[in-house]
């Protein structure tokens, strides 16, 4: 075999930037790596991300395992050659690393595994930088540009630790990778942190229950020392008005042939009134994996029978680890066990969309039931001035508005509220009945004897064109024309 071929260095171009439709995303890739280190040591550990918009640094720092002194150069200059687990670990292509290289002007790794070592740092240079570069294959790339070296540890500094630097980012996409609030709210979606339990009363029911999925774990996470939770509340708010309202939460979940569990998911009992805007970052069934959000609030949107449906509701699917993620994360490599997922999560996207129809439907009911006791209470308050032959047909046309009604409120889910209200109206349209106000009993005599009958009329035409209600219902203009000659 002629083993005269190349990799070329272009294959960078792929591994970092070509990786990423959204910048944020490298963010993720570091802290799946931190996750996976402090698994590692079966700690609790913390992650922190420090975003230094003078200097244009980000910093990423876990005390995890961290890479020994001895495994240094073998780890860290590897590409697509990981030591990890497939099945327990979050990132096992040995590509993630590199991701931000495509947007700094340089790529630092400091590292220890004990506090008996030296700090070791692995220094890439920009792919800009590399490109100038007059070298064509990526192994020739990697041995002449990426530089290692040791330091004596700082005071106080962790005993084993792993920190990702990125200096000088790069201005772009409005500069997102230096916007605090864009990342607080990428990281608050995507990041596996936990609930605020102060602001969402589930979040101990939840975390209880997917203990049961292989490799759900929350961790404490600082983004510039303030700590990162999921976005959830109980009460939901657009532009800090409340909206809707948590009630309840659904579970389900996903077994394979074996009757073994891969999955859990719930999703939130709210109004279902509409699609929840986009500034409700908790919006959408979330897909999850190692309580890392795979894709985005859409992923399942060709599910439902409509994708708009997608939107409207507030849940997670926790799959565990069996189920393998493509390198982008925003979906998985086709398998027997992804299939198994789309035929179950294809039953329950039904059963929401349903609840989503069945939800529309009472709120076309209440609609129409609002509007026929409006036009009957319309009819209560302007009766006084109509005539016999006009009282008589509308009062006709309300009765038949009340026996239609009376079986809609019936099926209604308000019925009680509704119902209070016909009987308070059908009350006072018993004392119309009983005193039928006709005009003529308003009327003021002595007025109109004052008068001809020419500038009654006079009055008449002066009083339309003066009414500031002739958009609004006739009976009001009637009254503003009459009023100078009622008692």
């Amino acid at each position: 075999m002629n083993n005269n071929f190349i990799i070329g260095k272009h294959i960078l171009d792929i591994l970092t930037s070509g990786m990423y439709n959204n910048p944020l995303m490298i963010l993720r890739e570091y802290i799946q790596n931190a996750a996976d280190s402090i698994d590692l040591i079966n700690s609790q550990g913390s992650i922190e991300i420090d975003v230094d918009g003078n200097s244009r640094t980000i910093s990423i720092l876990d005390n995890g395992v961290g890479v020994s002194n001895q495994e240094v150069e073998r780890d860290l200059h590897s590409i697509g050659c990981s030591k990890k687990d497939i099945f327990n670990n979050r990132g096992f292509r040995g590509i993630g690393r590199l991701g931000g290289l495509g947007y700094c002007e340089k790529l630092l790794f400091e590292t220890r595994s004990n506090i008996n070592e030296k700090v070791a740092i692995v220094e890439w240079g920009s792919k800009d930088n590399i490109k100038k570069e007059n070298i064509k294959d990526l192994y020739e790339l990697i041995f002449n540009s990426v530089k290692i070296s040791f330091r004596e540890p700082f005071e106080n500094e962790l005993p084993n630790f792993f920190k990702v630097r990125m200096i000088n980012i790069n201005r772009f996409h409005k500069d997102i990778l230096m916007d605090i609030k864009s990342i607080k709210n990428y990281l608050s979606q995507v990041a596996p942190v936990s609930f605020n339990n102060n602001e969402f009363p589930f979040a101990k029911e939840i975390n209880n229950k997917l203990c049961n999925i292989n490799g759900f774990k929350t961790y404490k996470l600082k983004l510039n020392k303030t700590e990162v939770f999921k976005p959830h509340s109980i009460k939901i708010k657009n532009d800090n008005k409340i909206i809707d309202e948590i009630s309840n939460i659904e579970w389900f979940d996903f077994k394979n042939e074996n009757n073994n569990l891969f999955g859990l998911g719930w999703y939130a009992n709210t109004s279902f009134f509409a699609s929840l805007p986009s500034n409700v970052l908790m919006r959408g069934l979330k897909v999850r994996q190692g309580n890392i959000e795979i894709g985005n609030e859409y992923f399942l949107a060709d599910y439902f029978t409509e994708r708009r449906f997608s939107t409207w509701h507030i849940g997670e699917i926790h799959l565990s680890n069996g189920i393998k993620p493509n390198a982008r994360r925003d979906g998985f490599e086709n398998s027997k066990e992804y299939e198994m997922f789309s035929e179950q999560v294809n039953i329950i996207c039904n059963k929401l969309s349903h609840l989503c129809r069945e939800s529309s439907k009472i709120r076309s009911k209440k609609i129409i039931i609002e509007s026929k006791l409006n036009e009957i209470d319309n009819f209560i308050s302007n009766t006084m001035l109509i005539d016999k032959n006009i009282y008589t047909d509308l009062l006709e046309k309300t009765l038949n508005k009340i026996e239609t009604i009376e079986n809609q409120i019936k099926n209604s889910n308000d019925g009680k509220y509704y119902l209070r209200r016909l009987n308070l109206s059908k009350k006072k349209l018993q004392y119309i009945m009983d005193n039928p106000p006709y005009m003529e009993k308003y009327i003021d005599g002595r007025t109109l004897n004052k008068k001809n009958g020419k500038e009654i009329l006079n009055d008449i035409c002066i009083n339309i064109l003066k009414s500031k209600k002739i958009k609004n219902n006739k009976e009001e203009i009637v009254k503003d024309i009459l009023k100078p000659y009622l008692k």
